[in-house]
């Protein structure tokens, strides 16, 4: 294993350590904020999330782009670990992607159906 392989593979370990904690703790923090109906919180969480989609999805293609490198330019066919390497980093990287934009969804959703009015029924339709 080339120097260059062990620090994607441990640039990949360190992601997952990382964004997974972070990401549990963001889920607690939106449903803090849902609960106590927390516009301004809801907002910044979303903002918050929208930015990591945008560096996941940045850093996933541009790490393509290194795997895609590697495999068509003759001279750095001795690299394919550190290919394999980038190309799982890439994959981590889209899932993370994935799941923040699934949180970012949620958080919008949860701020529309807060900012959506409630129908009054009309004296016809009210129980007594």
């Amino acid at each position: 294993m080339t120097m260059l392989t062990s620090i994607m593979v441990l640039l990949t370990v360190i992601l997952v350590m990382v964004m997974v904690p972070r990401i549990y703790g963001n889920w607690l923090q939106f449903k803090e904020y849902a609960e106590l109906m927390d516009l301004d919180g809801l907002s910044e969480l979303q903002t918050m999330h929208n930015g990591w989609v945008i560096r996941h999805m940045c850093l996933a293609l541009m790490a393509l782009g290194f795997v895609a490198a590697i495999k068509y330019l003759p001279g750095l066919e001795s690299y394919s670990q550190t290919a394999a390497a980038t190309a799982a980093y890439s994959a981590i990287s889209f899932t993370f992607a994935f799941v923040e934009s699934l949180l970012a969804q949620k958080i919008s959703v949860s701020t529309t159906s807060i900012l959506q009015p409630v129908k009054e029924p009309r004296d016809d339709q009210r129980y007594y």
